[in-house]
């Protein structure tokens, strides 16, 4: 019997990619998306349904068709986004459409509930990332992602998993503009022979995950029994300096970045990387070296956007 999934934010990043994996093992794919941030055309011909909704809006979410799996990844991703937001829009929208999709999810006993949170949980904190540290966010974009986590505590017999997300990066970042990944928006810009400006000294560091193994990950996610939380990144760290470095080599460019204040240092996140016992044990690893992932997004970048 064909699988019923549901993925919220379709029209975003990891949505599209997704949804584009979902549907070519087969399922039967419902695409939802609002369409504030995200973009239609990332969503190609991957799905079966289309529905432009906005999660935040009870009536909306109610109504929803039945489905076996629910992938809810409509949600702001963006700390300067979060910083922006004079309304408290994103706020809400986080946390009202995941409430509501939670609602859903038990009132349909959906198999199971696979959840974007994300790796601003952790805010600065020190040492290994693992899964059972307390929360420390630095930021309101960490703070919608632990109510977000608390909000499941309500809803018990839900069976989830959420995704501590560490920073993704390749194709389909395009609609994202200046809120999309930092080895992204390098590539674009040293691709055209542009200087990457680097906010601080550059000795800041992320994990960064390829966009496919990250996909990969999130529906093994889905098919697996797993811990109620898991990191997904690669466990490895890189600093911005590093990467420039390596973008130079990947595109045979010397360009040196430039070196900026950075205008949200108090709820900036300097360094981070998961730690990924957790998620090596029960869904695998990510296999995508940086240099290769960095290759093939500037493949996507001169082919979709710079039309080399």
């Amino acid at each position: 019997m064909m699988e019923r999934v549901l993925v919220t934010g379709a029209g975003g990043f990891i949505g599209s990619h997704l949804i584009e994996k979902l549907h070519a093992q087969g399922a039967y794919v419902i695409a939802l998306d609002d369409l504030s941030v995200g973009k239609l055309e990332n969503l190609e011909a991957n799905f079966d349904c289309f529905l432009e909704k906005d999660l935040a809006v009870p009536e909306n979410v109610e109504n929803l068709p039945k489905v076996d799996y629910v992938y809810h990844f409509a949600a702001p991703c963006s700390i300067i986004m979060f910083k922006r937001d004079n309304t408290n829009q994103l706020i809400n929208s986080t946390l009202n459409g995941f409430y509501n999709i939670l609602n859903y999810c038990k009132k349909n006993n959906v198999k199971k509930l696979i959840w974007a949170s994300s790796a601003t949980y952790y805010g600065n904190s020190k040492g290994k990332l693992t899964e059972d540290r307390m929360p420390n966010p630095a930021n309101v974009y960490g703070y919608t992602k632990v109510a977000s986590e608390h909000l499941m505590n309500l809803f018990k017999d839900v069976n989830h998993v959420g995704l501590r997300i560490f920073p993704a990066y390749g194709g389909k970042e395009e609609h994202k503009g200046t809120f999309a990944s930092v080895p992204y928006l390098f590539l674009k810009d040293m691709l055209q022979g542009i200087t990457p400006v680097i906010w601080g000294d550059g000795t800041q560091a992320r994990d960064f995950i390829y966009i496919s193994d990250l996909v990969d990950l999130i529906v093994k996610a889905g098919h697996k029994d797993t811990s109620p939380y898991l990191n997904l990144g690669t466990g490895q760290k890189m600093q911005f300096n590093t990467l420039v470095k390596e973008i130079n080599r990947v595109i045979g460019t010397n360009i040196a970045p430039k070196y900026m204040p950075n205008p949200y240092a108090n709820s900036y996140l300097h360094s981070f990387v998961a730690d990924t016992t957790l998620m090596k044990k029960e869904l695998g690893i990510a296999n995508t070296s940086i240099k290769e992932g960095l290759q093939l997004t500037a493949e996507w970048i001169k082919r979709k956007v710079l039309h080399r």
